[in-house]
């Protein structure tokens, strides 16, 4: 009888770990709208990997041991960081509740400017053979900031 119980104690507490794994890394999307097509459809789902992109920013670990050599912002990827191309998944600033869908366009430090709907990124125009149609229209320059991404 003992083993009996300490087997079924095992199997659920393995199941509880590899359970809380998955939560951890792994989530599915919908995708809403059209502004990924023709890569994605609008009511398409995905199983989006969560810790390949994990971030850890390095503020709390300054404010516990001030005496490290680092920057209060800065942020490590113990993977290597998302680039350009990548579609990624993220928060939408407005409203944390809701997901966008996006793909990279610009990395920390480039300059992207729009000019009669073609993207040029540090003044060389971004190939994006991902586009049904090219757009039309303009946006001044800006410069991604570190830790930041243009999608």
């Amino acid at each position: 009888m003992k083993s009996f119980l300490s087997e079924t104690l095992e199997t659920v507490l393995m199941a509880l770990v590899i359970f809380l794994v998955l939560q951890a890394s792994v989530q599915n999307f919908r995708v809403e709208g059209a502004s990924m097509k023709p890569t994605l459809d609008a009511g398409e789902y995905l199983l989006v990997d969560k810790a390949t992109y994990l971030s850890l920013p390095l503020g709390e670990a300054k404010r516990v041991l001030p005496m490290l050599p680092i920057n209060r912002d800065q942020v490590v990827y113990p993977f290597p960081a998302p680039e350009r191309g990548t579609v990624i998944v993220f928060k939408f600033p407005g409203d944390p509740h809701r997901f966008f869908v996006k793909r990279i366009i610009g990395v920390p430090g480039d300059t992207l400017e729009i000019r009669n709907g073609q993207v040029r990124i540090n003044g060389a125009p971004l190939t994006e053979p991902y586009l049904e149609q090219p757009g039309s229209s303009d946006m001044k320059p800006v410069t991604v900031p570190q830790d930041h991404f243009f999608v």
